[in-house]
Parts: structure tokens; sequence; C-alpha cells
């Protein structure tokens, strides 16, 4: 992910003209020099260039300085460097930011590395480090390596990406809450949906793949933290910035604890595209037991919660015939009557054609396919979408079939800008990220030591895009042909 959209971010911010912000990139890696100047070449050459723009692309690439990181004493020499460059022209270091897309492996040699050799000689100046994805391989290794990276930095220099917290569209939930703070909760809301969706399969990837799964490679992270943002409480008296960001974490981890262990056999569907265990076997022969689609109902278990008894329903998977990302909130029939028992309409409303010219999709916001809509129900949701602005921004349509978002940059641009700013808002926090893996753990750690391969069922992308997922009475989770009889978990298809 980083490099395909790392380096586009770096050079949209070489771009622009920001008053006060003179920054140098400088790329590290294991390759000695060579394979690595011309690695990352490749990335920038991928960027999309034309005229004049082409030489500005080339400055830029000509400007990154490559450093091979594989001893103690190759991070010597660049600490040294980059201590000697503060100052020059009469400036000084204001901020040092290092950003690690390594192996959670690699962490600890690496993090050491920054705090004993690079930290910015300026007393005054910043450090933050931050970290790709993913955070450990299950809650005992996460917890590990937060507790040798707690030895080293501080909270506030630690900065965990997450790249859907950049988009702008995620970035704007909490605003549509805090514009209807009665609607969301279990008066109102039926069930929440979050998901994730690929059209491709992983073929050529499955060495990595089948080690990691669908869980850890959205579920536990992309598609938790969207669900903090519809569920965990918002904060709302604070003295700064800093005390609304403690808030809002603490709220995670609470809301993130409240949530009920995951039971395999009842909360979680799971299944393997079909191909993918003759793409195991040909490219690295080992026996094929990680899920490509995952489905999982989670529910509160505090009664005194405001989501007490609306189940969650977390969805991800690769070649499953669509590519969407959606939070779908459903509200119980009778729209109007919730309107009136929340003493508020959802608000602005500007009406537009529903992107699938249905006429129960009531609140729509649009990003690169479906990022966020609130579905109504009954005959009192017949109402054509609901275009919403928020702080100025808005969404709007484009073409007959798309909507495109129109406010500011795109996520890793935001992200990198937000690295530079010291905005820790957009990033994952470690207390959170915890949590979200004690939430995963019981369902990761059980495929693990007992590979469930026997009981996923083996799907083509029409199974999916045919289906419904349902929750029966019981609370187990169904795939529901739209068309005929549900299918449970052990039913395959």
């Amino acid at each position: 992910m980083s490099a395909k959209y790392l380096w586009k971010g770096l050079y949209a911010l070489h771009q622009q003209d920001i008053p006060n912000l003179n920054f140098r990139v400088y790329g590290t890696a294991r390759a000695p020099p060579g394979p690595g100047r011309r690695k990352i070449r490749e990335y920038i050459d991928r960027i999309p260039c034309e005229g004049s723009q082409c030489a500005h692309l080339k400055d830029f690439s000509d400007s990154i300085e490559y450093f091979q990181l594989k001893t103690t004493d190759q991070w010597t020499s660049i600490c040294q460097k980059l201590n000697a460059t503060g100052g020059k022209d009469g400036t000084l270091e204001k901020s040092r930011i290092f950003y690690l897309a390594i192996p959670p492996f690699a962490y600890d040699f690496v993090a050491r590395q920054i705090h004993r050799q690079c930290r910015p000689a300026n007393p005054s100046a910043s450090l933050r480090v931050a970290f790709e994805k993913p955070f450990g391989h299950n809650y005992n290794s996460a917890q590990t390596l937060a507790k040798q990276l707690k030895e080293l930095f501080l909270e506030n220099e630690m900065l965990h990406v997450d790249h859907y917290l950049g988009k702008p569209v995620i970035r704007d939930l909490l605003e549509i809450r805090r514009q209807n703070p009665n609607l969301f909760n279990r008066r109102h809301v039926k069930r929440v949906d979050i998901v994730v969706r690929e059209a491709i399969d992983v073929k050529g990837r499955t060495n990595f793949y089948n080690s990691v799964g669908v869980i850890r490679d959205v579920l536990q992270n992309h598609a938790t933290e969207m669900l903090c943002l519809i569920g965990a409480d918002i904060p709302t008296y604070y003295k700064s910035e800093e005390e609304k960001m403690a808030l809002w974490e603490r709220n995670k981890v609470t809301f993130l604890s409240s949530l009920k262990p995951l039971n395999p056999s009842q909360m979680v569907l799971a299944g393997r595209y079909q191909g993918y265990d003759s793409h195991v076997h040909s490219e690295n022969g080992g026996p094929p037991y990680m899920p490509t689609f995952a489905s999982a109902a989670l529910t509160i278990s505090d009664p005194q919660s405001s989501w007490y008894g609306v189940p969650f329903v977390l969805t991800s998977g690769k070649s499953t015939g669509l590519r969407e990302s959606y939070i779908r909130v459903t509200l119980f029939p009778d729209r109007e009557n919730a309107e009136k028992k929340a003493g508020e309409k959802l608000r602005p409303q500007r009406c537009s054609p529903p992107l699938d010219g249905k006429s129960d999709r009531w609140a729509t916001c649009i990003g690169k396919g479906v990022l966020f809509y609130i579905q109504g129900e009954g005959k009192k949701a017949q109402i054509n979408g609901l275009q919403m602005e928020i702080q100025g921004k808005s969404w709007r349509r484009e073409a007959e079939d798309s909507w495109k978002f129109h406010g500011p940059a795109k996520p890793y641009d935001h992200l990198i800008q937000a690295l530079i700013s010291g905005n820790r808002a957009s990033f994952a926090q470690t207390s959170s990220l915890l949590a979200s893996w004690r939430v995963w753990d019981g369902i990761i750690s059980a495929g693990e030591t007992s590979p469930q391969n026997s009981s996923h069922f083996i799907y083509q992308p029409q199974d999916l895009t045919e289906s419904v997922i349902s929750i029966t009475e019981d609370g187990i989770l169904q795939l529901q042909r739209k068309s005929s009889a549900s299918r449970s978990l052990h039913d395959g298809l």
C-alpha cells in the first residue's frame, strides 16, 4: 500500500507551495544502494504527469537520497547525516518523521536505532514514528510490541497508520453523528453493516495471504476503526484538542471492550473463493486454511449501552464480484416516527437521485464506490436520497453512475499532511489497537490451532453478489440468496 500511494502523497506535498515548509525525503531499505534507488525510481515513474509536471516530477525524484539500513553502523551513518543537515542556512529542524512500512518482527531493532541514534539534535524538534499495519499477528504479539515501543517512545511520538482514516467520507463520520446526535442508537437503529469488498483475488500473493487471511487484513483494523466511528461515544466537553483526543481514545477502548466475545460456530461466516486452494498449492504448497471472505456479527454485552441489541455486521472478502466499501445504518420501519422520537430530522435535507435507482436509500454519501449511506425501511422511507453538506464540503453527482467527493486531499495526501502537522486524530492509537485485537483474537487463534477450512464454504463471485447476509433469531449468520431459501455456514453453497 505504501509503495503504491505513499510516494504519490509525498510528490503531491512537494508540488504545493506551502509557506515555511521545507522538507527532505530519504528512502531507506535493506537493499544495497543501486537496487534501492532503482526501486524508488520505479515507484515514482508510475506517477502520471503531463508537460512541465514531468520535469517537476524528475526534480522530486532526483532530490531523494537513498540509504541502505541493515546494520547498526549504517544507522549510525544516516543519523549523523540527519543531525548535520539541520542548521544549514540558518534553519533549524522542527520535526523528524520516520515512516515504517516494515514487518512487525523488525520493529524492535529499527525502533531502538531511532531512539538511540536518530532523535533530532535540536531539543525543541519533535520526533514522530509512523507504523504501517499490521501491528502484530495476534493480541499477544501486539501487546509485546506495544510494551517494547513504550520503553522507547512517548505515546504522542507514535502514530499507527490506517489509510481508511484518511478517506474524506470516513473523516466526516463523526460530524454526521454530531449533526444527528439522537438518531444513532438502539431506539432507531435496527442494524449496522460495515462492508469492504474487492473484486480481485489473491493469486500471486497467497504466500502472504494464507498467513494473514481476511480477518487480519481488513476486519481487525479498517472495519473495526469504522465501527468505532459509528459506535463509540463522541466527546462533548473538553478544554483542549489534547483532552478531546484522550477522551475519544478512552471511549473507543470502552466501546470495543463492551463487545461480546465472538462465537465461531454462530457469529462468524467464513469462506474461500473457488480457485484459492489451487492458487495456494501452486504458489507455496501449504494447506489453504485462511478465509478469503468473512462476515462477523458483533453485539454489545452491556444492557445499559445505547447500542445494546443492535448487531454490527462486519464483512470483507476477495474475489466477491464487486469492489465497494460502505457503512449502512438500517433504521427500524417508519422513518417519520424515528425522526419524531429523535426530535429532529437528518440535515441538511438536499435530495438527489439515489446511486442505484432504488428509492429506499434516503441518506447517501458517496466516495469512490459507496463509502457511507443510511438505509431506511418501510413505506415512510420513500425519499430519493439525501445529499449532505458538512463543514462546507459536499458530495455532488458527477456522472450517471458515480459521485465524487469535493473536499480535502486523498487518503495518503491527508495522512502525510497530518504527520507533518502532528494531527494525531487521523491515526490509530496503541490502546484502541490492543482493544481491537482482543475482539478478534479468539477467532484468529481458534482458526490457527485447529484450522476451520472444512467449515469454510467455497464461493464464486456471483454467489455473493446474489446473496445477502441475514441473522437468525438464535444469532446465527446465514448467507441468504435473494431469490431462494437461506443457507447457513455449515450448509455451504
